[in-house]
């Protein structure tokens, strides 16, 4: 993970060896599942901790867990204007004190 985008990438190899009855010519198979190198890039919530993200494989198929980040807290800015008094007001609020954020 890097910034906020993870990127998984993996390689799945051919499903047949080239050994045994795969080199007689007259069998045939057809192969509907991919195989190769691949690599999938996901953007991520700002705020993700890659610590906290894990991965398991159970019958092929690959489980991520990607807990949310928590969600950032209000915080309070204190607005000085010249000869009046400070206005206050919390990080997000549309009007602060009759003035429009």
């Amino acid at each position: 993970m890097h910034d906020d985008v993870l990127t998984i990438s993996g390689e799945r190899g051919f499903p047949h060896s080239a050994e045994g009855d795969d080199d007689r010519r007259d069998v045939w198979r057809r192969v509907e599942r991919g195989y190769g190198k691949f690599e999938r890039v996901l953007r991520v919530p700002r705020g993700l901790d890659p610590d906290r993200i894990t991965a398991s494989m159970a019958d092929g198929v690959l489980t991520l867990v990607l807990p949310q980040p928590q969600e950032r807290q209000p915080r309070r800015i204190e607005i000085a204007i010249e000869g009046t008094a400070a206005i206050e007001g919390t990080a997000g609020e549309r009007e602060l004190a009759g003035a429009t954020a």
